[in-house]
């Protein structure tokens, strides 16, 4: 809504009734509005309408009480009477525009807006309803164009500029949208959904301390601001902080008992604390009643691990099959997503690579071995956070996670001529440098280097950017995460992922197995007709010996052997927010509950199997249930 503005004295008083009775009627029902005293405002607008019943400031005003009770029809009727009185006054149109938004009527709302500012071009209200009016028409562009102008006409806007950082951030634009929630927080520095809006971007950054500590402040200004503690609780279960975890989701649902994401998050902590029983009973309440995709989501993907863990694998398939298919859902209404694109890059990349085509590089000159990286790769949920954990404990060695520093380089490359793959055939030393350096500036932006370390680029999926890898860093080594694939397909179609061109294959067993073929085969073309330098740890094993697979692997790593690499856990604590699907795995114990799952899915993973077997056997795993626990 408009700030309200005072209507013009004498708007449709009737010649007998003194004016001045009238303003000064009105002039207390604004006093008494602004003090939030809403039934008081109410009744003497209403003295004026007993008066007076068309006058347009006393309707206009009725109006704006009712639309901020909820009374949506009520406020549109109100302030359609008040222009009917003075079709002219711009405040009018400004403010009908947002209760006719409410109501889904988006056209009309624009209408009403851009009507207002016919009538009044500098009115700084009216651009930003209007700009709201685009932001739920999906008209994102002209949304944050009608907030700039707001913003220019009235620079000290704060609720402008908060809603500026919002469409902002629905286009994934995170940096600006800060920048627009640190400006309201200058002007109003209490605004407490600036405050969690800072936050919010922060997390969907990565930079997850700095984001509690908005959080923190936001409950602080309001301790019931329920969202933000439903956002510190998941934030704290991701650094197994389970005490602070559960006090911030016991206030989350204190005002919000049958909150979905908040029940779920709290089914979680009671999962960690072993309480699978209770969990189950508190999601299965849910499911009873209507969910919305996003939350449906999220409850069947709990109660599948739930289930899991209670070893009933039918009840547990049966809610993962309905997570993906609410998750398929969604994938449907999301821009960006392309996952038939990224099977053709693969394809693609896979056929550009023959001899021929490599043999064509020309001799690139090596990276200094200090500037050179390990990378750690292999598919998604093949123990790579493990081995991260593990080595990152190590004091020669530092770790940067799940990074797309490659993937941006590989930008720069498609913009040449030619594109990706074909031009890596025509870089020559000068462009191999630049391309280093804009790979090492990305690297760095991300992650405080620490002197005298060898830096591990840990990002399962940069199999698929093998090739650039190995042009600009041929003396690159790789760490392979192994483990056996039918384990792989099914731990990946168990879990929540945030869908991008990869992660959205993962929706059916079919999908995973299907993409799981392609990336893995084209790891087996890479090593052989680019000479991989690299080194396979099988995870089965490395639960089984943990310090025989780190020494081997270290060996070759060419660092010296560290104790302090086996106390995982402790520096998996101590790093923080680990933000992939196994944070919580790698702050216990080793188990060996996830080693040969796949045997209990056997007959849900039937379809597959022939698919997946002669990679499988290639990489030493059996599909034959008996062998396998043999």
């Amino acid at each position: 809504m408009a700030r309200k503005k005072a209507g013009k004295k004498g708007a449709g008083a009737q010649p007998d009734m003194p004016q001045e009775f009238l303003d000064d009627i009105i002039h207390n029902g604004v006093q008494a509005h602004r003090a939030g005293k809403l039934s008081e405002a109410e009744a003497l607008y209403r003295q004026v309408l007993d008066i007076q019943p068309d006058h347009g400031e006393a309707n206009h005003l009725l109006g704006l009480i009712a639309f901020q009770i909820g009374q949506n029809d009520q406020a549109i009727q109100l302030i359609k009477k008040a222009i009917r009185a003075n079709p002219d006054k711009a405040a009018f149109h400004a403010n009908l525009g947002p209760a006719l938004q409410k109501k889904g009527r988006l056209d009309d709302a624009v209408a009403s807006c851009v009507r207002a500012i016919e009538l009044e071009p500098d009115y700084a209200e009216a651009h930003a309803n209007l700009a709201s009016a685009f932001h739920a028409r999906g008209n994102l562009d002209e949304a944050v164009a009608s907030y700039r102008r707001a913003i220019a006409i009235d620079p000290d806007f704060a609720e402008a500029h908060n809603n500026l950082g919002n469409t902002l951030k629905d286009q994934g634009r995170f940096e600006e949208a800060l920048v627009c929630y640190r400006h309201a927080l200058n002007i109003n520095p209490g605004d407490v959904e600036a405050h969690y809006n800072v936050g919010f971007a922060l997390q969907e950054q990565g930079q997850f301390e700095d984001a509690m500590a908005s959080y923190r402040q936001a409950v602080e200004i309001n301790p019931d601001f329920a969202m933000a503690h439903y956002n510190l609780s998941n934030l704290y279960e991701k650094t197994s902080e389970l005490e602070k975890a559960d006090h911030h989701i016991g206030l989350a649902l204190k005002d919000y008992p049958d909150h979905p994401g908040a029940n779920v998050s709290l089914a979680v902590l009671m999962r960690r604390r072993g309480e699978t029983g209770a969990a189950i009973k508190r999601l299965e309440t849910l499911t009873s009643g209507k969910l919305a995709d996003s939350d449906s989501c999220r409850v069947h993907f709990e109660l599948g691990k739930l289930y899991d863990l209670e070893l009933d694998s039918a009840q547990a398939f049966k809610h993962f099959t309905l997570a993906n298919a609410a998750q398929g859902r969604e994938v449907g209404h999301m821009a960006g997503v392309q996952a038939e694109g990224y099977r053709q890059f693969i394809n693609n990349t896979a056929q550009a690579l023959n001899p021929e085509f490599v043999a064509s590089w020309s001799p690139g000159k090596a990276a200094p071995a200090s500037e050179t990286p390990v990378f750690l790769v292999g598919f998604p949920r093949s123990g790579t956070t493990l081995l991260d954990q593990i080595l990152d404990g190590h004091k020669q060695l530092q770790v940067m996670e799940e990074n797309p520093a490659m993937a941006a380089v590989r930008a720069h490359i498609e913009a040449m001529s030619g594109g990706y793959p074909n031009a890596l055939g025509d870089l020559k030393e000068a462009d191999i440098k630049n391309l280093r350096d804009i790979y090492k500036n990305n690297v760095e932006q991300f992650l405080e280097r620490h002197p005298g370390t060898t830096l591990i680029d840990k990002l399962p999926l940069n199999i698929v950017n093998i090739p650039l890898i190995v042009r600009l860093f041929p003396d690159a080594r790789f760490i392979l995460a192994l483990r056996h694939p039918l384990d792989v397909v099914m731990s990946n179609f168990m879990q929540f992922f945030q869908l991008n061109d990869a992660t959205s294959h993962f929706m059916t067993i079919e999908g995973t197995a299907a993409l799981y073929g392609q990336i893995m085969n084209f790891w087996l073309q890479c090593a052989e007709r680019l000479d991989l330098n690299f080194h396979t740890t099988k995870y089965e094993n490395l639960v089984a010996d943990m310090e025989g697979e780190a020494r081997s692997l270290l060996a070759f790593l060419g660092v010296d052997w560290d104790e302090s690499v086996l106390d995982y856990r402790t520096h998996a604590r101590q790093r923080g927010v680990i933000n992939t699907p196994s944070y919580a795995q790698v702050t216990e114990p080793i188990y060996q509950r996830a080693k040969y799952r796949w045997i209990r899915y056997n007959d849900q993973l039937a379809p597959i199997i022939a698919d997946i077997e002669p990679l499988a056997a290639t990489f030493g795993y059996a599909c034959a249930a008996e062998e396998s626990k043999g």
